[in-house]
């Protein structure tokens, strides 16, 4: 499919197909409802059914490889304009936060000067500014109590502490022979994962024992992306670390190659122009995007993080304060991890992420206003 062709799909889908489906949503809350449910559970969709690139670069291997569009933003959109109809007294296009999220859009786009490819650092901009449709639709739609589980991909270690976070803190409110039965459950369902898991786990032990690298690679990424920060402190452009450290534009690789050098192996250029990106979120902000917009995230991620231990205070008593809680806990590990793996870059993890602080969003409203969730 060409672009041309690609383009009339986009537009017609964003301008024609999600407004005429917010519009007949507005006629009933179920269909609403559906909606919401839908968008919550897209992200766990292969990735070839949600999305569709124009100018695309099959090669690249940064956030984005072209102009993206997402097939959840449209339900976002019709989310949306069936709240624009329905106005209740919550509706704000520009939900508590959402103007901080726009602020760290803004800020990461100031590295677009100094990019080595303009381009593709607009293509992170408007992939990262438009998903934020995500967070006001979950904002509008989520005006009820119950609602909601989803399954996000994590790892076993991460599921296992935050599962057992949620159950101590419910714990501490009294134990209940539901209570019990759920802690007996998991712990069965946690030993069978752990002893199917065991072979590999062991396996992989085995292999970091008898690693004999002077140095990891995760260390050299890292090594690259101080190189970056240190020449370019507004960030070497977003979306460009995958060009800023390999050949022929990057400077940054030879960083990699006297690593491979050192340890013996000859050097070729064909095998460095494709090299791996850090797997540190941090350090790849703050390499892409410098010290703007690494602030401005953590800022940000402060923010979300202080909206659930306000909102856990707030309604401790209630069945939000459970949702509530598993959010913190989910937020926390999730900002943990993202000191290793590049969590909230990719595109099904990066909308699941905003859906969430959507919902805590408006829960945070409804503290502001002193609302009475159990009357909802």
């Amino acid at each position: 499919m060409n672009d041309f062709v690609k383009a009339a799909v986009i537009f017609s889908g964003y301008l024609i197909a999600a407004p005429a489906l917010g519009w007949w949503m507005s006629r009933s809350r179920l269909y609403e409802r559906a909606a919401l449910c839908l968008m919550v559970f897209m992200p766990s969709w292969s990735p070839a059914l949600l999305t569709m690139m124009l100018d695309s670069i099959e090669f690249y291997r940064g956030h984005t490889k072209g102009f993206e569009a997402s097939l959840i933003e449209m339900v976002a959109v019709a989310l949306m304009v069936c709240a624009a109809l329905r106005r209740d007294r919550y509706f704000r296009w520009l939900p508590p936060g959402a103007w901080l999220y726009l602020v760290y859009c803004a800020l990461c786009c100031v590295s677009v000067f100094s990019a080595i490819n303009s381009i593709y650092a607009l293509m992170a901009a408007v992939k990262f500014t438009k998903v934020l449709l995500l967070f006001i639709a979950a904002y509008l739609a989520f005006r009820d109590v119950e609602i909601l589980l989803s399954v996000s991909r994590a790892s076993l270690a991460a599921f296992a502490v935050g599962a057992a976070a949620i159950v101590m803190m419910a714990a501490l409110r009294g134990m209940t022979p539901k209570l019990v039965g759920i802690i007996a459950i998991g712990s069965v369902a946690a030993l069978a994962a752990c002893m199917l898991a065991l072979n590999s786990f062991r396996i992989r032990v085995q292999e970091v024992a008898e690693r004999n690298e002077e140095q990891d690679l995760r260390a050299v990424m890292i090594e690259q992306s101080r190189a970056m920060l240190h020449d370019h402190p507004f960030g070497v452009g977003w979306n460009n670390f995958g060009i800023a450290n390999s050949l022929p534009d990057g400077q940054y690789a030879q960083i990699l190659m006297d690593w491979d050098e050192r340890r013996g192996f000859h050097i070729y250029d064909e095998n460095y122009y494709a090299n791996p990106l850090t797997e540190s979120l941090y350090w790849l902000v703050l390499a892409e995007t410098g010290y703007l917009g690494f602030v401005s995230l953590l800022v940000f991620l402060a923010v979300t993080l202080w909206w659930g231990v306000r909102g856990t205070i707030a309604f401790w008593r209630s069945t939000t304060g459970y949702f509530v809680v598993g959010v913190l806990v989910v937020l926390s590990l999730t900002y943990l991890h993202g000191t290793v793996e590049r969590v909230l870059t990719q595109t099904k993890n990066l909308s699941i992420w905003l859906i969430f602080l959507g919902f805590l969003a408006r829960i945070e409203q409804y503290r502001r206003n002193g609302t009475d969730l159990t009357a909802l």
